[in-house]
């Protein structure tokens, strides 16, 4: 598991630096794992002073965690802190670009096609 945890990290630090930001937060929606959950996140980085926090969710499809679990977290969230903004960003869906990744990682294997 920390292998795959690793690789959620690094993408974080990635979009860190794509968007210029310093405050972002990880937050692993797995109750058994001992990662920081959403609210711990959001915690963090409203100590750090944001009024506005974005939840961006690595998931490619809608399923229960975006349906349900991070829609009643981010309420929790909004009735501890009221004078911060919450703003839930879409899955990643079927785009275009993740075909790209999947087309190159087959080719890697598979160089004839």
């Amino acid at each position: 598991m920390g292998e795959a945890n690793q690789a959620i990290l690094d993408i974080a630090a990635q979009v860190r630096e794509m968007l210029g930001v310093t405050v972002l937060e990880v937050a692993f929606m797995n109750r058994k794992s001992l990662r920081q959950n959403l609210i711990d996140a959001i915690g963090k980085v409203v100590e750090q002073g944001v009024d506005r926090v974005v939840i961006a969710p690595l998931f490619i499809t809608r399923g229960m965690h975006m349906v349900k679990d991070i829609p009643e977290e981010i309420e929790a969230a909004k009735e501890k802190y009221k004078n911060v903004e919450f703003i839930f960003a879409g899955h990643m869906g079927s785009d275009y670009r993740i075909a790209q990744i999947m087309t190159e990682r087959v080719r890697e294997v598979l160089p004839a096609l």
